[in-house]
């Protein structure tokens, strides 16, 4: 760590250095969105190399209450949702846990096996803001001998809604008045998590029901009527309502701020490839978009069917991707708080409530804006660029894999009806899911955007040949196949590059790399040479040159990028390449070759700027000031 720090201490004050000296300007402004540019937004919350589960927020949006391992079993732990210390609530030696708070942002409810190994309710009150001196209250409320789990109170504190097996032995939604103690129940066929809307009229919480053959864990929501009495209850909870019927798994229900925002965890991805997808995998975190009717208060159960109509659900958006394991979810007046595993163990993090990827108008520029901070050239760059190593990007390439393909999704999840926008960002998530190793489900959305465009369009031969690519055609499959599309479009420059791009990549992949070569040569040679068809494939023909060890020829290519590329991100990894390919000529007369180059190429600042970080890099390993 310590070392880590000096180096990024050196670095930035060679940027420093580097940016106020006027003969370098130019260069400056090169590199500087590089050593400033963020890709993520997840905050950490704790950081405790323990378990800190269940964050459970204020609801004057202040405090955290969490449950935390750090003592050596659960207990309550309290901090400023801010940042700053966190605070100790409870202490006995059995687990306290699922914590969360009345509306006098004082009195913490939460789960303890103090007196019954199955778990109770108990309460605790406290002056968070006096914290550590305030006075610690701690009783507990219900003593049934079976298990009670995971409350919630009602945004006006008259009522708890929490799981337990009373009465059936099986694991229902109850509520309890606080003011008394008494207890009714709330479902009757099921139910776990329960979670109170905003205005207090809903009650959200999940169900194991079956569908067909299987059995899911599904979100379900029923209307609370005060004036109800246990007689008038509806026994076979008929008045239910499954919010999103499908062959997926569902948890952890939490509305936002108002009645209009549901978000909860769906399991949609095979994420530990046992061919099976359940509540073992890694859950992606969603926000649903939902417009509810005006809750009946008469309570009438024949009213059900019409309330069910009424409810429209209007968008689904994944707010942090399936690749990282993410529970409890927890909002406050701008955040979504929730546990993420990481090295082993959970942390408490927090991302805008409205997820890692900002929201815009449209699905052009929702689509750009993740094309541009998202590219692949970045992660090419940091991995090949050894001169752009030690600048302090800030980013890893598993997290950047991991909001690329969130990036991406937001455009077909947003704009569901905005072409070619959605189809090219589907290309872009199929390929992440194929670099997550899920081929399988890369290959059926490849097969619906065939549906979603036409057949004489540009995209269905990049959809198509993606597709071909993914299945891993056989040779004498693939040396055909493009032919009908070839012929289709044999007027178009750009697809016919993309299908000559496409059999130089098999041909590289089976060791035929001459007649690779050749395609793209053949390719290259015809039409304008310029367009982001020409730049790919020249960048291709160049790096086949790199493996064939024709150096000439891959630096002819990459100086040429340089030349014409009309984007920044490409130019920048053809200096990348460049940088390779004349550090590895002469290693023994490594400053005299970047300085020859320096000279030699002066007219491309990009180039000449990644030079002079290389020679400072190698100054410092020689000792020199």
């Amino acid at each position: 760590m310590i070392g880590r720090n000096r180096n990024a201490v050196f670095w930035g004050v060679c940027a420093a250095l580097f940016f106020l000296n006027p003969a370098r300007a130019q260069y400056a402004q090169i590199y500087r969105p590089y050593f400033y540019k963020q890709f993520s937004q997840i905050q950490h919350v704790t950081t405790f190399p323990d378990d800190d589960t269940e964050p459970a927020v204020s609801p004057d949006g202040r405090w955290l209450a969490f449950t935390s391992r750090r003592s050596g079993n659960r207990d309550i732990w309290l901090k400023s949702v801010h940042g700053g210390p966190a605070f100790q609530l409870t202490f006995h030696k059995a687990d306290d846990y699922s914590p969360c708070w009345a509306a006098d942002n004082r009195t913490i409810y939460f789960i303890s096996k103090r007196s019954d190994a199955k778990g109770d309710l108990w309460q605790l009150r406290c002056k968070p803001a006096k914290m550590p001196g305030s006075k610690i209250q701690i009783r507990q409320i219900d003593n049934y001998l079976g298990y009670d789990g995971k409350p919630d109170c009602s945004p006006d504190g008259k009522w708890i809604a929490f799981t337990s097996t009373r009465l059936t032995g099986e694991r229902n939604i109850w509520l309890l008045d606080p003011a008394s103690n008494n207890v009714i129940p709330f479902t009757f066929t099921g139910g776990t998590s329960p979670a109170w809307s905003s205005g207090g009229k809903w009650l959200a919480y999940t169900k194991i029901h079956k569908i067909g053959k299987y059995t899911r864990q599904h979100i379900f929501l029923k209307i609370f009527f005060t004036n109800q009495s246990f007689s008038e209850m509806n026994m076979e909870d008929t008045n239910a309502i499954l919010l999103l019927p499908g062959d997926v798994n569902e948890s952890f229900p939490v509305w936002g701020k108002n009645d209009s925002t549901l978000f909860f965890l769906r399991y949609e991805s095979d994420t530990n490839a046992d061919d099976c997808i359940d509540l073992s995998d890694n859950p992606a975190l969603i926000r649903l978009s939902l417009i509810l009717p005006a809750a009946d208060s008469s309570g009438d159960a024949n009213g059900t069917e019409s309330v069910k109509t009424r409810i429209q659900v209007s968008r689904l958006v994944s707010l942090f991707p399936a690749h990282r394991e993410v529970l409890y979810p927890e909002i406050s007046q701008d955040r979504l708080f929730f546990a993420l595993r990481e090295s082993g163990h959970f942390n408490i993090c927090a991302v805008p409530h409205t997820g890692v990827i900002p929201v815009f108008a449209s699905a052009r520029k929702q689509y750009e804006w993740a094309d541009s901070s998202f590219s692949l050239l970045l992660p090419d760059q940091l991995e090949h660029d050894d001169s752009l190593s030690a600048l302090p990007l800030n980013i890893a390439l598993g997290t950047f894999h991991t909001n690329r393909l969130l990036a991406f999704q937001t455009v077909r999840q947003r704009f569901p009806d905005e072409n070619p926008w959605r189809v090219l960002a589907g290309l872009v998530v199929a390929e992440e899911q194929i670099q997550a190793g899920e081929k399988g489900k890369a290959i059926r959305l490849y097969q619906r955007m065939l549906r979603e465009v036409g057949r004489n369009e540009p995209l269905f031969v990049r959809i198509k040949l993606a597709l071909w690519q993914a299945r891993g055609l056989p040779r004498p499959r693939w040396s055909r196949a493009p032919d009908s599309l070839r012929q289709r479009f044999s007027g178009n420059v750009p697809v016919q590059r993309g299908i000559a791009r496409f059999e130089a990549e098999l041909a590289r992949q089976n060791g035929e790399r001459e007649r690779a070569l050749s395609l793209l040569q053949g390719s290259l040679d015809s039409g304008p040479k310029e367009g982001e068809s020409f730049i790919k494939n020249l960048f291709l023909q160049a790096d086949i040159f790199c493996r064939l060890g024709n150096s000439a020829g891959a630096l002819k290519n990459y100086l040429h990028i340089l030349k014409t590329a009309g984007s920044d991100l490409w130019r920048q990894r053809a200096c990348a390449r460049i940088i390779s390919i004349l550090k590895k000529k002469d290693a023994e007369n490594e400053m005299e070759v970047l300085q020859d180059a320096m000279e030699k190429y002066r007219e491309f600042p990009q180039l000449v700027a990644g030079l002079h970080i290389v020679r400072g890099k190698l100054f410092r390993r020689n000792g020199d000031s």
